[in-house]
């Protein structure tokens, strides 16, 4: 049984030229997909925050990487939320980050035990 209030794909009718626009303006599969620019880094801070900055050793290549606070920044530790005073100097961390120009802004870091 065909619904007569749905027009056919083969009649000349606004309703359908209206569903060719709509379609046309989907983007197709493959272009433009999201990129993951997360990076992550373990390590022991080297220096506590000041002015927002501070700088931690990578402990997989001795690299040392200065960082940047901003107000979207969470702070962990041990399952209960931390504040950048709780970042010491020697304390190990997962840094979880994004790179904004030459600044990299954290994103999440995880105080270790």
């Amino acid at each position: 049984m065909i619904d007569d209030r749905i027009p056919s794909p083969s009649s000349n009718c606004d309703y359908c030229a209206y569903r060719i626009e709509a379609t046309k303006s989907f983007p197709k599969t493959g272009e433009d997909k999201p990129q993951n620019n997360k990076k992550l880094m373990v390590g022991r801070i080297l220096v506590s925050p000041r002015q927002n900055l501070f700088s931690v050793k990578d402990i997989t290549n001795s690299e040392i990487t200065e960082f940047a606070l901003f107000k979207n920044t969470q702070i962990t530790k041990v399952d209960k939320e931390a504040k950048p005073q709780d970042l010491t100097k020697d304390a190990n961390a997962i840094i979880i980050y994004h790179q904004d120009g030459d600044k990299n802004l954290v994103d999440l870091i995880y105080l270790l035990p």
